[in-house]
């Protein structure tokens, strides 16, 4: 009986060697087979394909993005009747990111959003998260590094009328 004959692909691993790398860019790496366990009861002699052609990436630390707030109202108005808001304020207005060159330079914008579920009647804070998007509006950056969120206020302010009158003096 072969003591090999209870092998699965479970008890291969095989690496792909990257001592040659030295730079970003396209690679073909050596494949190399081994027991997962270190056994030395069985030898590898040959595997179905010896080399992998991969890409590697720069790395980018520490790009900026300004930050832009983004309110979603779904129809209804921002804020009641009789009353006003003023600009969205932002507890940071940029974010760092950092990461491969291909997902940096794939930011169209960075946006911070929030949706109205029923109008403002006084000014109204709340955290909200920092969004990478790109120029379809998608957001499905994989290894992007950046803090998650910031503090977006809506400023509301009460209207009220006041009747004036006008009078002439020495007329």
């Amino acid at each position: 009986k072969y003591q090999i004959s209870g092998l699965t692909k479970d008890d291969i691993v095989v690496r792909a060697l990257t001592n040659n790398v030295k730079k970003a860019g396209d690679h073909n790496l050596q494949l190399l087979p081994e027991p997962v366990d270190g056994s030395d009861y069985y030898t590898i002699d040959s595997t179905s394909q010896n080399t992998i052609n991969v890409f590697f990436d720069e790395m980018v630390t520490g790009r900026a993005f300004t930050i832009e707030p983004e309110i979603i109202t779904n129809g209804s108005p921002i804020v009641g009747e009789g009353f006003s808001y003023g600009a969205v304020d932002l507890s940071e207005y940029t974010v760092t990111i950092s990461g491969p060159a291909s997902e940096i330079n794939g930011i169209h914008k960075v946006v911070t959003k929030y949706t109205i579920s029923e109008p403002l009647v006084s000014n109204f804070s709340t955290e909200s998260q920092i969004i990478p998007v790109d120029i379809n509006g998608n957001s499905d950056f994989q290894f992007l590094e950046y803090s998650g969120n910031v503090v977006l206020t809506i400023p509301v302010f009460k209207l009220k009328v006041l009747t004036t009158a006008v009078y002439f003096k020495n007329v």
